[in-house]
């Protein structure tokens, strides 16, 4: 894999030499780009795969040899962490079908890591925090003898989207498919919960539990396994009402900086609560009756890049191209490993934030990838961009955190393709347990561009070309299908595009492009559809 990662860099360099110029990313007032190659697929595309492989080598070259997890950290070699060992087999599946990684090795690094989970210690089924390369737990906090059912979901989260992936009948498939199984059948969920409620983690050696398991967090995964599970393992779904969505879960309408997040606190908290669970459990089709799950996602995005660009403190130096909140490891002045997020922040930018991000704002996360990658080198190392910046002074981080680590190669990849959401979201138990959660897998879309959401400040929405399709794209939904037509107007209202499309009842990607497009401006496109029905929406074409 050294040799593709080194092949990959080098086309990252080329694609780099073309980058001229860079726009003024002022979300104020009006940038004009004369169609330079700032944002062109060519060194997008480029600045991912390189990122993206570098991510997955993490956890396939930079993992424990023996056992095929993850260390925690990489200047740790005696510590193994379980849930982000389960982001990693995402990864590694992202390695296979970019072919960055042959299958069969996939597969036999998966098996590594089924073989050492069925060995190691379990609490009621459920795995550790952290283990030592022996399979004995290595204590976390006051954890010494402790199960942690986060993590476990974390981990199982990777295992059963292997099971999906990986469906051929070599040994190792075999194993990866019945492995997993045997976890399914013998994790006991409902041994977490305690007086009604269920928690994170159980003490065996005192026989106690430790942190409820309360709406809105980054632990929704956790309930649709639950709920899932065989019948005397499972949680009911009363538990799933009464604590996950029992106590200050949803304020219906509350919109913060003009985006609707009824979900949670009023500025969302630390990045990762829309992340690490929606890694596999796909946002777009996913509505219950307090909301919409993408739309949440996508506005607890921009109110933390709201926050960083026009409400922090000026001495951080957060920009367009510098922002992110999330828990992460230091930097600089501020070393310690902490949950930053808007009002609680003291400088310090995690990349994982924004590029983990990336499904959401994908223009918006591309100008910190671009950013970190040409003007912080020191930030970019043999795995990628390390666990966090400092704008104001430019000091970096210089170790990798497996946790902020992994969710960036699958966000990217459920940008570019959706693989990974693809995958998960076929899988029985997870479609079970989100029809048990009351979650819709085919919400009641507006008509229109339904996925869009349109920057509170600039009152625009920005968009750039997909970086493998080479075109913009937007989603549109119509009860009509026929042709259709699409229409680009200038702030002077003349037109300046127009192309027929054709559209299907329900969803659609209407895609376009023509070089003659001045880029960098702002624009109204509108979309006609097959019952002449015609929608609109403010939009700059970087």
């Amino acid at each position: 894999m050294s040799k593709m990662i080194l092949n990959i860099t080098a086309a990252l360099f080329s694609a780099l030499i073309l980058w001229n110029c860079v726009e003024d990313e002022s979300t104020l007032g009006e940038s004009t780009v004369n169609n330079d190659n700032t944002y062109s697929p060519l060194i997008v595309k480029a600045a991912m795969n390189d990122q993206q492989q570098k991510v997955i080598s993490y956890f396939y070259e930079g993992a424990n040899p023996a056992t095929g997890m993850a260390y925690n950290g990489s200047t740790s070699k005696t510590t193994l962490t379980t849930g982000a060992t389960g982001m990693g087999i995402m990864n590694l599946v992202i390695g296979v079908e970019r072919g960055w990684i042959s299958r069969e090795d996939a597969a036999d690094h998966i098996v590594k890591i089924v073989r050492f989970l069925k060995t190691a210690d379990r609490f009621a089924g459920a795995w550790a925090h952290w283990y030592r390369p022996d399979g004995k737990i290595l204590p976390f906090g006051n954890q010494n003898e402790a199960g942690e059912i986060v993590e476990t979901a974390f981990m199982m989260g990777g295992l059963l989207t292997a099971c999906e992936y990986f469906t051929g009948n070599s040994e190792a498939e075999k194993e990866i498919r019945e492995t997993t199984n045997y976890f399914w059948e013998t994790i006991e969920w409902n041994h977490f919960v305690n007086n009604g409620r269920l928690y994170w983690i159980w003490h065996k050696d005192t026989n106690t539990y430790e942190l409820p398991l309360i709406g809105w967090n980054e632990t929704l995964l956790v309930y649709i396994l639950a709920m899932a599970a065989p019948d005397k393992h499972k949680v009911s779904t009363d538990i799933y009402k009464n604590c996950w969505q029992g106590r200050n879960f949803a304020t219906p309408g509350r919109k913060t900086y003009g985006y609707l997040m009824p979900l949670g606190t009023e500025y969302g908290n630390a990045l990762f609560l829309s992340q690490y669970s929606f890694l596999g459990l796909d946002p777009r089709a996913m509505e219950d009756k307090y909301t919409y799950y993408w739309t949440q996602n996508v506005s607890h995005t921009m109110v933390n890049r709201h926050y960083c660009i026009y409400e922090a403190p000026e001495e951080y130096k957060y920009s367009e191209s510098d922002w992110g909140l999330t828990a992460c490891g230091g930097c600089g002045k501020n070393p310690e490993y902490k949950s930053r997020e808007p009002f609680k922040d003291d400088g310090i930018i995690a990349p994982t934030a924004a590029i983990s991000a990336f499904p959401y704002t994908p223009f918006y996360s591309t100008q910190v990838l671009m950013n970190l990658i040409r003007n912080y080198p020191k930030l970019n190392g043999t795995y990628g961009l390390n666990i966090s910046y400092c704008p104001s002074d430019k000091s970096v981080g210089t170790e990798y955190l497996a946790m902020e680590h992994a969710p960036m190669a699958i966000m990217m990849e459920n940008y570019r393709t959706g693989l990974i959401w693809k995958l998960l979201m076929k899988n029985e138990y997870v479609q079970k347990g989100l029809q048990l959660a009351e979650i819709r897998t085919t919400p009641e879309y507006t008509p229109g561009f339904y996925l869009a959401t349109v920057n509170t400040a600039t009152h625009v929405y920005d968009m750039m070309r997909h970086p493998d399709r080479e075109k913009y794209e937007i989603d549109f939904y119509t009860k009509a299908s026929g042709n259709g037509l699409l229409v680009l107007t200038n702030m002077k209202n003349e037109e300046i595009y127009r192309t027929n499309i054709e559209l299907a009842a329900g969803t659609n990607i209407i895609s376009f492009f023509d070089n003659s497009i001045l880029r960098g401006k702002k624009y109204t496109l509108t979309v006609t559809d097959g019952a002449n029905q015609s929608y609109s929406i403010p939009v700059t074409l970087r």
